[in-house]
């Protein structure tokens, strides 16, 4: 294990921000700490970088103790928000800030400067300042500024809150790309789900200082395993019920089914998890009767929200594909909805 963090806590104050948190990062992984304002994967990144002092535990890379080591005196580098390039220095100087501080130079370092610059796909830039580029140019520089000191893990704290949706898109593929050329462990902080989906071979689930699950990206997708991961990782349908037996589950909407219901008990309160694409129109298994609220057409997925008709308190939301639209109910229809009791997923109350 590269990165390790051992029961680490922080505290400000009496405060405690983040509970005792163990958490271990590969070497050459791209993971994310994924969550909501306030849930502590910041702070569990300025602890990884030294930036922060932790009140409690360890932090090991690979195998020693750092957790007293200064920021500057760990094999990483971090990449920012607000990308901090200095508006008097060129592309290139930029870039190459790190080696210069280090007092590393010569052709060997000139070189290792171009070949980052081109990884980016910044070498034709190279002369131009901050003010003359775009977000996502500003955003390959300080990632090329990082990538050009040859740290052992690369810390990005949401790098690409500050650029519009389709420029994101095409930095988070240009990120994973860099990520697998180069082989470097990274550590990304997003509280955007489709960021996490898109980079990530693991993704770190917080709430309230507390790792809430840890997983792929399919595995937290598909199998929440608590209430808060499966409300907030991607849309879901939550409706809740009584475990009436295995793999049976009494609601309000009826007597419905989940294929694995091994990690609660008969009588719990619980929540049957079913993704959106993964109700269909139509009679199986299992039935659900409701009522069409809206239709919303949006180009390539036609998305419906419904109720349960036995409670309207049991909301719905189901996704059409593009070629189905035709077909789509209207407001006001009773229609048949169905799943397989395999896509469904329980977790606690």
């Amino acid at each position: 294990m590269g990165l390790e963090l051992r029961d680490v806590t922080k505290r400000y104050g009496p405060v405690e921000v983040l509970h005792p948190l163990s958490l271990g990062v590969a070497n050459g992984e791209f993971l994310t700490l994924l969550g909501p304002s306030g849930s502590g994967k910041t702070t569990v990144l300025r602890l990884m970088g030294g930036f922060t002092e932790a009140s409690g535990g360890q932090i090991l890379f690979e195998g020693q103790d750092i957790t007293r080591l200064a920021a500057n005196r760990r094999p990483f580098n971090t990449v920012f928000q607000d990308y901090a390039l200095f508006p008097h220095m060129t592309v290139l100087e930029n870039a190459g800030y790190g080696p210069l501080v280090q007092r590393r130079n010569g052709p060997k370092t000139a070189k290792l400067i171009d070949d980052t610059l081109d990884i980016v796909g910044l070498s034709s830039l190279r002369d131009r300042y901050p003010a003359q580029l775009s977000g996502g140019q500003k955003q390959r520089v300080a990632l090329a500024r990082a990538i050009v000191c040859e740290p052992k893990v690369i810390l990005l704290d949401e790098p690409l809150a500050a650029l519009d949706a389709t420029l994101r898109r095409q930095m988070q593929l240009f990120l994973k790309q860099i990520q697998r050329r180069i082989e470097t462990t990274f550590v990304f902080v997003t509280h955007d789900q489709d960021e996490a989906i898109t980079m990530s071979d693991r993704i770190v689930v917080m709430s309230q200082g507390r790792i809430e699950q840890v997983g792929s990206p399919k595995d937290i997708y598909f199998k929440p395993r608590t209430r808060f991961v499966a409300g907030f990782f991607g849309d879901n349908n939550l409706i809740p019920g009584v475990l009436a037996g295995p793999g049976k589950l009494q609601t309000t909407a009826g007597e419905l089914l989940c294929a694995d219901t091994s990690e609660v008990r008969t009588g719990q309160d619980v929540l049957l998890c079913i993704r959106p694409e993964s109700l269909k129109l139509g009679q199986g298994p299992v039935t659900i009767r409701a009522e069409v609220e809206e239709a919303i057409f949006g180009g390539a997925m036609t998305k419906l929200i419904l109720h349960a008709a036995a409670d309207r308190s049991v909301k719905l939301d189901l996704r059409l594909a593009g070629g189905q639209r035709a077909e789509a109910p209207i407001p006001g229809d009773l229609v048949s909805l169905t799943y397989d009791p395999a896509d469904a997923v329980v977790v606690s109350r």
